[in-house]
């Protein structure tokens, strides 16, 4: 299904400058992938547990938001800001100087996890953790993603999925690529919506067959050669 989540820009955007660079980040993957054209995608990395948006749903209960999630760690974030952060609630950023591709959250929420556990539960310091998670996952993001654009020569930079509705991600994204990239990220409504994706992967694989031609198979890789 995310691999749709990757066509979605190319359609929303079509002056995409290939070989481009996608970030599939939502509550179920974080994964890059390098598009050679839109039929041709290789795999460049990916979380080696928890997804980003998972990461913010899991510490999102843990700091007593509920089930919102992305929007109430965004929310929150947004009622604090940098000179109200203290330097105890700084989080690390996992595998942020590793070379690699791969993401890594799980202990982020340990991290969030062991800090609330020595902190005063207060409203306040809630929303100071809030600010902190949000952008230990946005600098990870970002940066790993950059690395992979030039790493590998990209002219885009793509970002979809549920987790690139959040607004820092998306602010961080627009100074890093600005000079250097052309950046695609769908309008904050399409983020979460399959049915736009699949259509837009309908757009670029319109091969009609009879369905009794259709051959299941679950081994199936997102990457799709020409």
């Amino acid at each position: 299904m995310y691999a749709n989540f990757i066509r979605d820009n190319a359609v929303a955007d079509p002056e995409v400058i290939f070989p481009a660079v996608s970030l599939v980040t939502s509550g179920g993957h974080t994964e890059l992938y390098l598009m050679k054209n839109p039929q041709t995608l290789t795999w460049l990395g990916g979380t080696l547990d928890d997804a980003a948006g998972e990461a913010f749903d899991k510490t999102a209960r843990l700091l007593g938001f509920g089930g919102g999630g992305g929007g109430a760690i965004q929310a929150a974030a947004q009622r604090t800001g940098t000179r109200n952060i203290p330097k105890r609630a700084v989080l690390p950023r996992p595998l942020l100087r590793d070379d690699s591709l791969n993401f890594s959250f799980s202990g982020l929420k340990t991290a969030v996890m062991k800090n609330w556990g020595k902190t005063r539960h207060t409203e306040k310091n809630a929303e100071a953790l809030a600010y902190e998670i949000q952008e230990a996952i946005t600098d990870v993001l970002c940066t790993k993603t950059i690395r992979a654009a030039l790493r590998y020569g990209a002219g885009s930079i793509l970002v979809s999925g549920g987790v690139a509705a959040n607004s820092r991600l998306r602010d961080k994204f627009t100074k890093a690529c600005r000079g250097h990239f052309r950046l695609h990220v769908p309008p904050v409504r399409y983020c979460t919506d399959n049915a736009v994706t699949i259509a837009a992967c309908a757009y670029f694989r319109n091969h009609p067959q009879p369905w009794k031609s259709v051959v299941a198979r679950p081994d199936l890789s997102v990457e799709i050669a020409d």
